[in-house]
């Protein structure tokens, strides 16, 4: 019984899915620890709701034909055991600079930075309802972006302008008071280039994010 105790009250904690067990009597010792739902027998993992859901949740997504709460559950399922988030996007710096028909103010400027950091602020956000070390370890961000001279779809990305830029929308989305600690890292993209697609790093895995995360 104290071995189930343990299993479960490590279950409640990590915020787990179920527990699995090797037969009935086990079951029934975790059941009665407060094991929620019912756990699943190993024997029968296979094929069960549980197993269907997860298998699901590791094929490529679209969040965006997704209700929001599942695309935070799925998101949450994947860097909710991780502390530390690295998000690369090209596009957080490249959005500084103006193509054709944009207008082209300091205003505008930071408010396209801000739609990209939007995001980021979802990560954050999934990241607090999914995992179990909220309120034990601050959660720390990376992001990973590009600045000067890069020949980035617009030439010049003034590193100190999209540095205010990242830190504001930071501030105004909520994600700073919601984490330890935010850093930015500009690269200058040159030949070869650095990076162009979007990814997230956390857990020791890295994610791709097709087409970005912006609102």
């Amino acid at each position: 019984m104290e071995t189930c105790g343990r299993c479960v009250a490590a279950a409640l904690w990590g915020r787990s899915h179920a527990v699995v067990v090797l037969d009935g009597d086990e079951r029934q010792r975790c059941f009665d620890a407060g094991a929620r739902p019912e756990p699943i027998l190993l024997d029968e993992f296979m094929g069960s709701k549980l197993d269907l859901m997860r298998s699901h949740w590791l094929t490529a997504q679209r969040l965006d034909q997704l209700s929001n709460d599942d695309a935070l559950a799925l998101v949450g399922a994947a860097l909710r055991y991780s502390t530390n988030l690295i998000v690369a996007d090209k596009m957080i710096g490249v959005s500084l600079k103006t193509r054709d028909g944009r207008k082209d103010t300091p205003y505008h400027r930071a408010e396209r930075v801000r739609n990209h950091l939007a995001g980021v602020a979802f990560l954050v956000d999934a990241w607090h309802r999914a995992s179990p070390f909220v309120g034990q370890t601050p959660l720390k961000v990376e992001v990973i972006t590009v600045a000067g001279s890069s020949g980035a779809r617009g030439g010049n990305i003034d590193p100190a302008e999209l540095k205010t830029a990242i830190s504001r929308a930071a501030d105004d989305l909520g994600v700073r008071s919601r984490i330890g600690a935010l850093k930015v890292t500009l690269k200058q993209d040159s030949e070869p280039k650095i990076f162009n697609d979007r990814l997230l790093v956390c857990g020791g895995r890295t994610w791709g994010l097709q087409h970005g995360l912006v609102s």
